[in-house]
């Protein structure tokens, strides 16, 4: 139910926003050309590493090492280079659509590999994480995205609410951790 709900909210969104854009004289085709632009933009590691501490180098290195993998960060052997990844892609998830949809999500697939990572990045995090798969069973959620999303639509109202309970800590945490473990670990970042 909470997955059907998600989308059926990010319908609405993404209405309102087209509508919001028109009314205010903004074309939403030239937004997404530039967009488009912009993803197919030429990133250098070291140009990226070489930077002080910003949201973009946070997303340019993020965007750069996800290219490098071809956007599946399963296919790394274990490093701190996946280990961001990781935490970014939960991080990405959570404030498109809270725990529920990075549980939902293919992302979620390598669940306990990001409460790991996570627990090298984002102590808060990792334990906000576990706290929502204390409510599946055993505490662990199931590789199989199909039987994930089956438990979570079988869950109750209150289990819903806690998960809403639990984004409200992840909104409000500071990215800087995740630059400092990027410069920490700044020569494997530049191997990669």
């Amino acid at each position: 139910m909470s997955v059907i709900r998600n989308i059926t909210q990010k319908i609405k969104t993404h209405r309102q926003l087209r509508q919001s854009l028109r009314s205010h004289g903004i074309n939403f085709r030239q937004i997404i050309k530039s967009f488009k632009e912009y993803e197919k933009r030429k990133l250098d590691i070291r140009e990226i590493l070489s930077e002080d501490y910003s949201d973009d180098v946070l997303v340019d290195a993020y965007e750069y090492c996800m290219r490098k993998c071809s956007w599946d960060p399963a296919t790394l052997p274990d490093s701190n280079v996946r280990d961001f990844l990781l935490s970014m892609l939960f991080q990405n998830e959570v404030e498109n659509g809270g725990i529920s949809q990075f549980l939902s999500n293919s992302s979620g697939d390598m669940c306990s590999e990001t409460v790991s990572a996570l627990k090298k990045i984002d102590a808060n995090a990792a334990e906000t994480l576990l706290k929502a798969l204390d409510r599946f069973p055993n505490g662990i959620a199931p590789k199989d995205r199909e039987v994930r999303n089956d438990l979570m639509d079988q869950m109750d109202e209150e289990t819903i609410q806690y998960f809403d309970e639990l984004d409200q800590t992840l909104f409000e945490q500071d990215t800087k951790a995740y630059v400092d473990f990027i410069h920490l670990h700044k020569d494997e970042f530049l191997r990669f």
